[in-house]
């Protein structure tokens, strides 16, 4: 009976609800291994739909510390949103600063690249660039451990 009731764990692969048909899942990956894991969960759980990414990176130094990492992490989507990396106060030291446009600027560079590839400033420009893209039947992956949750949120309030 627990199992049947069982409703998942908050930001972990949770399905938020959709968006214009879209089905959105905010997921708390912000490390490259852990991506990876969602990305092939998601294409196992939705083998024959679109996947659209959004992921804010979190804190300069992981970013920087695992950018060779972070570049081979997107592999298997088919659209990839960077927003700019969310920086931590206290934990961001000039030497440690890095862009996600920098992150970007590899990650096309691939033969696996995503076929679409974005930057964004801001979670406000993200939203917009996947309320402009998202077509029916897309799964869109939100993932990032600072406010990236609400872009998916967001979205799915959608009507």
């Amino acid at each position: 009976r627990s199992l049947g009731s069982f409703t998942g764990i908050w930001r972990r692969f949770e399905r938020v609800g959709e968006f214009h048909g879209a089905t959105i899942i905010s997921d708390y990956a912000h490390h490259p291994t852990a991506i990876k894991g969602t990305i092939a969960a998601a294409k196992e759980f939705f083998p024959h739909q679109r996947l659209i990414l959004l992921f804010e990176p979190h804190q300069h130094s992981r970013t920087k510390e695992l950018f060779t990492d972070f570049v081979a992490a997107f592999d298997g989507v088919d659209a990839l949103i960077l927003s700019e990396v969310y920086g931590v106060v206290g934990r961001t030291d000039k030497a440690d600063r890095v862009s996600s446009q920098d992150l970007l600027a590899e990650v096309i560079k691939r033969d696996t690249a995503p076929a679409k590839a974005y930057f964004t400033k801001t979670l406000k420009e993200a939203e917009s660039r996947l309320r402009d893209i998202v077509e029916e039947g897309d799964v869109v992956l939100v993932m990032g451990a600072g406010n990236v949750d609400e872009v998916a949120r967001s979205l799915a309030r959608t009507k």
